[in-house]
């Protein structure tokens, strides 16, 4: 009979989940909201107020701007990555006898590493014009 792994592991592989899933829906819908907004601007900017273009071009560069300057898209990939990680080292805990308690814990700390910290990648200064 197999062995199940503590519940914890369980628990975080749900977080895991749910942070990896949540990252995911998000670069999509920001992506997607700069791709409807610059297909705006480019294609009924006759027809929008100068106002509406103004706020389409904001909504495509807060998005842009969203998804550059946080990694949105490379953490949600590192966030999927760790829990294939997790799951898997939770299916050879509990399928291998050999696959020990410190076998799944170090998955978990790499996991962790995988997963990092929130960084801010604030926009570079504009060039300086040549004297």
């Amino acid at each position: 009979m197999p062995r199940t792994a503590p519940a914890d592991y369980h628990d975080l592989l749900k977080s895991w989940s749910w942070l990896a899933n949540s990252l995911q829906k998000l670069y999509i819908a920001l992506g997607a909201t700069a791709t409807i907004s610059s297909l705006a601007i480019a294609t009924f900017t006759i027809e929008l107020t100068p106002i509406g273009v103004k706020i389409a071009s904001f909504v495509l560069a807060l998005a842009l701007g969203l998804i550059t300057s946080f990694e949105i898209g490379a953490k949600a990939s590192a966030a999927r990555n760790a829990w294939r990680l997790l799951q898997a080292a939770i299916l050879a805990y509990e399928n291998d006898e050999s696959y020990t308690i410190q076998d799944l814990f170090k998955q978990y700390q790499a996991g962790e590493v995988m997963l990092g910290d929130v960084k801010y990648n604030a926009p570079s200064e504009k060039p300086k014009k040549p004297e």
